[in-house]
């Protein structure tokens, strides 16, 4: 039997654990083609080394706000 760290492909079950994010989301990365995937007849694989580059390249959020760079504030204008 493979332990989990010497598994080559992830299902879409542990993808979505390894990466915190719901079906819903690895769906939509998936239809845009923005995660790696492999077909093997019908079922759809994640490379795990693949997906640990691609998480590696993807821009980090600013420290200093959100994504574009703004601060994010609370319902009274401050900052946060």
């Amino acid at each position: 039997m493979v332990s989990d760290s010497d598994k080559l492909l992830w299902s879409v079950k542990e993808t979505c654990a390894a990466l915190g994010i719901a079906r819903s989301k690895l769906d939509q990365l998936t239809a845009e083609g923005s995660i790696p995937t492999v077909l093997i007849g019908r079922r759809r694989l994640f490379p795990v080394q693949q997906v640990k580059q691609w998480i590696a390249g993807l821009p980090s959020e600013n420290t200093e706000g959100g994504r574009y760079g703004q601060q994010r504030r609370s319902r009274k204008g401050q900052a946060f």
